[in-house]
């Protein structure tokens, strides 16, 4: 054994054998060793090694450990782990039971789910149970030697477990093989459901009720892994119960044949066949526990895992920065007057890069729409990684029934336990990736208001804002000078590649994105005709960014041009100077 087993061995062996089931508002003792998502590693092993088959001449008789060197687990402190673990399963069977109820319609029909449930319930509550505690009663009794301890053992598992007379051997199957193998089918096979078009294994089903119990994968964690641990310990159990009590009736059968050379042979192929079968059903039960094992995301991913609603993102959120162009000093009006300068051979302006325009000949004028790949750095969590969408947003608000803000689904404790930026307050907007349905916007501003790029983003209780980012004049351009924070989520996929769980499908996610295979989709624009007039601002000036904003859109309300100001001012003084005239000539 490597140190790294041992090590892990010696760990699970220090801990109590102690299990209560996990209530959704109660704390949780988990199942031998303080993290259950460890214990699999013991688990996995035992199914191996029980895997290997039993040799013809079962020399172990004698053990009062008869079960674990059933499992051919011989070293020490494995059959200490695995025998602890399967005599805490056989008393906590009923809390298993309770676990079990907890699959609803949402997952299996109700009649599918009652037939699984009676029977493991049945299993569990009966033969199962009875036959593990016999036996271990059976090895525990103080005998005169070895031998007098392999006849009880054998003598318990031909008469109670098998339910044989002696006298009337007989190489057929008995209920408990039948019960046995028809357990661990529901492990391999499973069960018709709701959530996929092909039978699944109970731990499958079992990881598919988690999803609705627990939003979060990090929150089920050990809930999830105990009860994958508890099914398998409690067929294993059976299993090599059922593995001794056919070698038994296997000796008990040759040893007649042997005594009684004149009376017809018993055959002993059909048992021979079962116990094959078993062999063979373990090592099933083995592979399939291994692919639906609980496999932590690392640290610094979360899974949002309600059904239907399903996300990976990173942990740590970020504070969005939003850019700037590199040239203060250009325009709307140096755009539009270079693509009419230029529309015959139909050169790119590069002066303003959060634009792109082309010359339109039918309408004579300028197209203009935002620039993705400049305002990638804001609308994603970095230059490869989306943001979630709205929609997506505003669906897993939905899934709190409202009662919480979207800073406490990512970030309280009891839930996202993500990381939040340095310095958030509660009033920072979520950035989303702009779609088709809401896009990023250059929105035309006119003859009085500055052109400017509106984005969607998503306040704290998922409304949908349309937020400006930059503004944009006829000879400059400028970000907003009231100063607004932003906060990024990176959606990832799935680093362990669980093809077998139903998942989000992370290739089209990607190819329905900003980044994806129609990002102009995304974004929308505006027409300035080359007739249009300038707007009315002189060359230089700043917009009027100072304006109140509104709380639906963050926009600004209409400002009039400086003339009209001038306008209101000068008629503001003429009635002051009739006023005071009148005044005076009433005196």
């Amino acid at each position: 054994m490597n140190s790294r087993k041992k090590k892990l061995l010696s760990m699970l062996a220090a801990f109590a054998i102690a299990f209560t089931i996990w209530q959704p508002t109660a704390a949780v003792t988990v199942h031998s060793a303080g993290s259950e998502v460890d214990a699999q590693a013991i688990l996995e092993k035992a199914l191996l090694d029980a895997a290997k088959g039993t040799p013809a001449e079962f020399a172990k008789w004698g053990t009062k450990k008869l079960i674990a060197a059933a499992l051919n687990t011989e070293e020490e402190s494995d059959c200490d782990i695995i025998m602890g673990r399967l005599d805490d399963v056989v008393k906590n069977q009923n809390k298993m039971i309770d676990m079990l109820n907890q699959i609803d319609t949402k997952i299996m029909e109700k009649d599918l789910y009652d037939k699984m449930n009676e029977f493991i319930k049945k299993s569990w509550n009966g033969s199962f149970e009875k036959n593990y505690k016999g036996l271990n009663v059976v090895n525990n009794a103080t005998y005169k030697n070895d031998d007098a301890r392999a006849t009880a053992q054998k003598d318990y598992l031909i008469t109670s477990v098998a339910e044989m007379n002696p006298k009337s051997l007989h190489g057929g199957d008995c209920q408990f093989d039948k019960d046995v193998y028809t357990y661990g089918n529901y492990l391999t096979q499973g069960e018709w459901v709701l959530y996929s078009s092909e039978r699944q294994p109970i731990y499958s089903i079992w990881h598919q009720t988690m999803k609705y119990k627990y939003k979060w994968e990090h929150q089920a964690y050990e809930e999830w892994a105990a009860f994958q641990n508890n099914v398998t310990e409690s067929y294993l159990s059976a299993a090599a119960i059922d593995k001794l009590s056919i070698l038994a009736r296997i000796d008990a059968i040759e040893n007649y044949n042997k005594q009684h050379p004149l009376a017809s042979k018993i055959s002993t192929d059909g048992l021979k066949t079962r116990l094959t079968m078993l062999d063979e059903q373990i090592a099933e039960v083995k592979d399939t526990y291994n692919k639906y094992k609980v496999t932590k995301l690392p640290d610094s991913m979360r899974h949002y895992q309600t059904p239907g609603h399903e996300m990976y993102l990173y942990t740590t959120a970020k504070e969005q920065t939003i850019p700037n162009e590199a040239d203060k000093k250009k325009g709307i009006h140096d755009l539009t007057n270079w693509y009419y300068s230029h529309q015959n051979n139909k050169p790119e302006f590069t002066k303003l890069t959060g634009l792109k325009g082309r010359w339109n000949t039918q309408k004579h004028g300028t197209d203009i729409w935002p620039n993705l790949n400049h305002w990638r750095s804001f609308v994603s969590y970095d230059s490869s990684t989306l943001t979630p969408t709205a929609e997506w947003m505003q669906q897993i608000h939905k899934d709190y029934e409202g009662n919480a803000t979207l800073y406490q689904i990512f970030f309280d404790r009891d839930k996202g336990n993500m990381t939040p930026p340095s310095g958030w307050q509660k009033n920072w907007n979520f950035v989303v990736d702009p779609n088709s349905d809401h896009p990023m916007e250059y929105w035309r501003g006119g003859s009085t208001r500055a052109d400017r790029i509106y984005t969607p983003t998503v306040d704290g209780s998922a409304a949908l804002q349309k937020s400006i980012i930059y503004y944009y004049h006829n000879w400059s351009n400028n970000p907003p000078d009231t100063v607004r924070h932003y906060i990024g989520i990176g959606v990832t996929k799935d680093p362990r590649g669980n093809s077998d769980e139903i998942a989000p499908d992370f290739d089209a996610i990607w190819d329905n994105s900003s980044l994806g295979t129609d990002p102009d989709s995304c974004v929308t624009g505006a027409y300035i005709s080359a007739d249009d007039p300038a707007k009315d601002e002189p060359s230089g000036s700043a917009d009027q960014t100072g304006a109140k904003t509104s709380p639906e859109t963050g926009d600004n309300f209409p400002v009039l041009p400086l003339t009209a100001l001038a306008l209101l001012a000068s008629l503001a003084g003429a009635v002051t100077l009739i006023i005071r005239r009148k005044t005076s000539i009433d005196k």
